[in-house]
């Protein structure tokens, strides 16, 4: 994952100084949005000065997005003296040229910020001549290349032929387009289309936009190698009576596991008991759900008479709603929720949800994201309906990346049902191959011998 600027020096080696860039897309891509990111790592991270100059969104609107997507109050760069706005009134055709190449002049003398952002260029650029746009760029490099001010014009493109004009004077050309697919929130994608005199292999990133977190730009699906620590002698306890002689003493470090079975047989029960039973233990645990809501997994625990307050580690409950994230988000969502720099175990319920509301590529996101936690050490174990019903080749897909899977059952005779667990399958381990009774009794839950 990167940020607006990392993702072009990920690419590139980064831009120029004194570059002229263009941030071109439909109406809602995202185009101010990517801006105000960058112009956000132009402040914080290279201490430069930004200078905005507002053709199409006032001030009290660059705030609301610096406020509400970037996650950073404005106010403070400005009172910083960081960050300053410049309103632009549009003249007559004739003098817009004119007055912006003045205006670039005079914030250069200035105030010599590190970027310059013209939100927006089209209406300024409309009616030039070929010649008037080369004399506007040989101005814009001859006063910016000096001071290493870098230039950011926002353009909404296939508008009137001001794509080609806007690119004409461009050194780098980002191209930000949307769409909406058939499962889940719409998707904004960012493709870095120019950088002059250097070949482009033109790669397509991700541009993920989410409130809680501001902006990240990612490649589809996240490339690491495959590599993992694991020791088959070193094993977490999930402390259910009965369950960890099964295992063979309980979860290998850094494996991952997938426990399956029909709706109502206790698989989040389950799977709650042994996220607080290892907090309880010293472990560092998070539990994520996909469709139950935080307060109510945290009412089921209390329900059970397990008591926060005791545990030896940490026990952290979040509910995510797949709706309000895209499917390439779903790795960095979690990524930004669990503390990948220490030993830890992630229990994600749900993945049925997902794949309701995704379609099944997520598999791939999931892989993703179990391969990146086994270098990072992390145990993971899932959860998700599997009964006639749901598509065998997602059963497949999953239990091929998984190290275990734990199989909940039931088993109904004339006057009662029972729930039964299986261990279908435990790397590094030979779990006995039979099935046992999963009882739930004086709520507590326990595994017994058939």
């Amino acid at each position: 994952m990167s940020k607006s600027l990392q993702f072009i020096k990920d690419i590139v080696g980064g831009i120029e100084p004194g570059s002229i860039v263009l941030v071109e897309g439909p109406t809602g891509a995202g185009k101010t949005i990517f801006s105000a990111s960058v112009a956000k790592e132009v402040i914080e991270e290279y201490d430069r000065k930004v200078a905005w100059i507002g053709v199409l969104l006032n001030l009290d609107d660059i705030k609301n997005i610096f406020s509400n997507i970037v996650r950073v109050c404005l106010n403070d760069y400005i009172n910083a003296e960081k960050f300053k706005y410049y309103e632009f009134e549009i003249a007559s055709i004739s003098d817009r040229l004119v007055m912006i190449s003045q205006l670039i002049n005079d914030i250069i003398d200035t105030y010599a910020p590190g970027m310059i952002v013209i939100d927006f260029i089209d209406p300024i650029i409309e009616f030039a001549s070929t010649s008037d746009l080369l004399s506007i760029r040989k101005m814009i490099k001859m006063s910016c290349g000096e001071k290493k001010c870098m230039v950011l014009m926002i353009s909404r493109s296939l508008l009137h032929g001001l794509r080609s004009r806007a690119e004409m004077i461009s050194d780098v050309v980002v191209k930000i387009k949307m769409e909406q697919p058939s499962y889940g929130a719409p998707r904004r994608f960012i493709e870095l289309a120019k950088i002059k005199n250097i070949p482009q292999t033109r790669m397509i990133y991700e541009l993920d936009v989410n409130k809680e977190y501001g902006v990240m730009i990612q490649p589809h699906g996240i490339l690491k190698e495959l590599k993992s620590n694991i020791n088959h002698e070193v094993r977490i306890p999930t402390g259910i009576d009965g369950f960890d002689d099964i295992l063979g003493g309980g979860l290998i470090r850094g494996t991952s596991t997938l426990l399956i079975g029909p709706s109502g047989v206790g698989k989040t029960i389950m799977m709650l008991t042994m996220a607080y039973n290892m907090a309880r233990e010293g472990e560092y645990v998070y539990y994520i759900s996909f469709e139950e809501p935080e307060q109510q997994l945290v009412e089921t625990l209390r329900f059970l008479g397990f008591n926060k307050e005791g545990l030896k580690g940490e026990l952290t409950i979040r509910s995510i709603n797949p709706r309000t994230i895209t499917i390439n988000s779903f790795f960095s969502v979690i990524d930004r929720i669990v503390d990948f720099s220490k030993p830890i175990i992630i229990f994600i319920d749900g993945l049925y949800s997902l794949w309701k509301e995704f379609g099944p590529d997520f598999h791939r996101y999931v892989r993703d994201l179990i391969y990146y936690s086994k270098s990072s050490n992390a145990t993971m174990m899932l959860s998700m309906i599997y009964e006639k019903g749901v598509e065998e080749k997602l059963y497949m897909w999953l239990s091929t990346m998984c190290d275990g899977i734990i199989e909940m059952s039931f088993e109904r005779t004339d006057k009662s049902v029972r729930r039964l667990v299986y261990v279908r399958k435990m790397r590094l381990s030979f779990p006995p191959q039979k099935y046992f009774e999963v009882v739930f009794e004086n709520k507590k839950l326990f595994i017994k011998t058939l």
